[in-house]
């Protein structure tokens, strides 16, 4: 396995080739699947593995809310303050997950294409970590390549992989979210670079400790019951 430092050194030589930003197709479809959950919203966001700043750069703009961008490596957090000098809603610092010592909790916390450069030894530990600084009904959104993706791009072209790059079993993951009181509530593959689904994203929920059930109103549900009905008829 790969030690801190060697992951270290990656992103920091990687930066040094990379440092500006240049936003592609999934960064943008990213910021639309956190339209929909309402990222305007947000009071407190949590970038884990933000980068140079590139998709928090856009966060910025969607939100009045602080961000929060944390990252393993030195030279990309650098880059990020540079990228994002002009964003006064971002706070960066140049640390991993474990050693973020945040007293503050968030109502979303992001891990943008950064799960799968994780070892599997330490995501019951991130886990663990991103429900004690999550807030009760607060959001979780991941996003990462989609599995069998990940290991046909890991066979038919190497050169393209980081230093750590695995292809992550999304229901090996959500029992591990389960444990530690994150419950899923979206999970979908769908179609970035290719034709077929190259990508997926998961979003969970930390539930209260002792969550209530309110009924819908009776009106509401004949309602749907009379759309649902009307829709099987003309599909």
């Amino acid at each position: 396995m790969k030690t801190v430092e060697q992951v270290k050194e990656f992103y920091d030589q990687d930066t040094l080739k990379k440092s500006a930003i240049r936003n592609n197709l999934r960064h943008f479809k990213i910021i639309l699947k956190l339209n929909r959950l309402a990222i305007r919203k947000s009071k407190n966001c949590l970038e884990i593995g933000c980068g140079n700043g590139g998709v928090t750069r856009l966060i910025s703009k969607k939100t009045k809310g602080k961000i929060v961008g944390i990252d393993i490596s030195e030279g990309t957090i650098a880059a990020a303050r540079e990228n994002l000098k002009d964003c006064s809603n971002v706070e960066l610092h140049a640390v991993d997950l474990f050693n973020f010592k945040g007293t503050q909790r968030f109502d979303m916390i992001l891990l943008l294409d950064v799960l799968e450069h994780i070892p599997f030894e330490q995501h019951d530990g991130i886990v663990q970590k991103i429900s004690e600084l999550l807030e009760e009904n607060g959001t979780v959104f991941i996003h990462i390549p989609e599995p069998s993706y990940n290991a046909w791009a890991a066979k038919t072209h190497p050169e393209s992989m980081q230093v750590i790059d695995l292809s992550v079993n999304s229901a090996d993951f959500i029992s591990i979210c389960y444990k530690h009181n994150l419950y899923l509530k979206e999970l979908k593959s769908y179609p970035v670079f290719h034709e077929e689904n190259d990508y997926q994203y998961i979003v969970l929920t930390k539930l209260p400790a002792n969550p209530t059930y309110h009924p819908r109103p009776k009106i509401q549900i004949i309602r749907s019951k009379q759309w649902a009905k009307l829709k099987n008829l003309f599909q």
